[in-house]
């Protein structure tokens, strides 16, 4: 390999390769000599040994892993360990090498994409993990090692979103609980401004979401729960002798808009979400148990009444044929 320096003009690296020219009783002749120009590839690696520099001082104390390849996907610098792989091993491999067979492909197909147009890609793969008898989850960003205009490589950059992807799930299954529920739920913040609303809360308010979000609760409850201001008070009074998150409870009667009176039990409890203070109320409609007590209870007592009766009319007719008796025996 020759430095070669062109007066006027930049420095350029040509690479001579040079053969021996025989003739046919294989007796040197002469020498061919053919000369590339790899500056362009020297330049290219030069500047990856640069990125190389600059992400290992950046990701000194990072938690993620991040990894610099050259444009034959070569590992050029890494800054931690993969699935066993020790640093000085995984340097010259194969990028593909180091992922599971399921992500080979769709890695394969992200790093040619980012280097034929140099806009950023992003995967999720999914690794097992006997640590957490389970998986993790990992999120894979793919983006452009460049020199000026011209891409020279990749770098790859991997994040453990397992917790991220935990609580995500988490939401989505607490939502589908919460859509089910046959509870009445209400999230309101502490302007008592609707945030949240379940279609149970919907069936009880007898309007939909679209009209209950954005509505201040004393807006929403002023026609339908007449103890609502003392409710209010009650609870403001209550978190201030309790934890936020001990509930107050209440029972009142709920007017709907079509004038139906429902007997309601409300739960008003203190929680934070997005790190900032919300008041969660959650209703059940108590109308029928009520309705069922109040049958129970007029059985109970025409079952005492009837008891009581047959119990006064057998034991008259028993002192009656006792009377008669003591008459008898007189």
């Amino acid at each position: 390999l020759l430095t070669h320096r062109s007066v006027p003009g930049p420095e350029v690296s040509l690479l001579n390769r040079v053969t021996a020219v025989r003739d046919g009783q294989g007796a040197v002749t002469g020498l061919a000599v053919v000369v590339t120009d790899v500056t362009a590839q020297r330049d290219a690696q030069l500047e990856l040994q640069r990125a190389a520099q600059t992400l290992r001082t950046v990701t000194a104390n990072t938690s993620d892993w991040l990894m610099l390849l050259d444009r034959e996907r070569r590992i050029q610098f890494v800054n931690r360990p993969i699935r066993g792989f020790v640093i000085e091993k995984m340097i010259g491999r194969d990028a593909l090498e180091l992922v599971g067979p399921d992500h080979v492909e769709a890695l394969r197909a992200a790093i040619e994409r980012v280097q034929a147009t140099g806009h950023p890609q992003a995967l999720m793969q999914r690794v097992p993990s006997s640590e957490l008898r389970g998986s993790r989850h990992i999120e894979v960003w793919v983006t452009p090692a460049q020199q000026g205009e011209a891409i020279v490589g990749t770098v790859l950059t991997l994040v453990d979103v397992t917790e991220r992807v935990r609580q995500q799930q988490a939401l989505v299954a607490q939502g589908m609980i919460l859509e089910t529920m046959n509870e009445a739920v209400l999230l309101v913040d502490l302007q008592d401004v609707a945030k949240l609303a379940n279609p149970a809360f919907e069936r009880l308010a007898g309007r939909g979401r679209e009209a209950l979000l954005g509505q201040s609760l004393a807006t929403l409850l002023r026609e339908s729960v007449a103890e609502h201001g003392a409710i209010v008070a009650a609870a403001r009074a209550h978190w201030r002798e309790h934890a936020p998150h001990v509930p107050l409870r209440r029972e009142f009667d709920w007017r709907r808009p079509d004038g139906e009176v429902r007997r309601v039990a409300g739960s008003f409890s203190r929680l934070e979400v997005d790190g900032e203070p919300h008041v969660l109320c959650v209703y059940n409609d108590l109308t029928e148990q009520r309705e069922v007590e109040r049958r129970i209870l007029d059985v109970v007592q025409r079952t005492q009444r009837r008891i009581g009766a047959d119990l006064h009319d057998g034991l008259g007719q028993e002192l009656t044929g006792i009377s008669m008796l003591l008459r008898s025996l007189h």
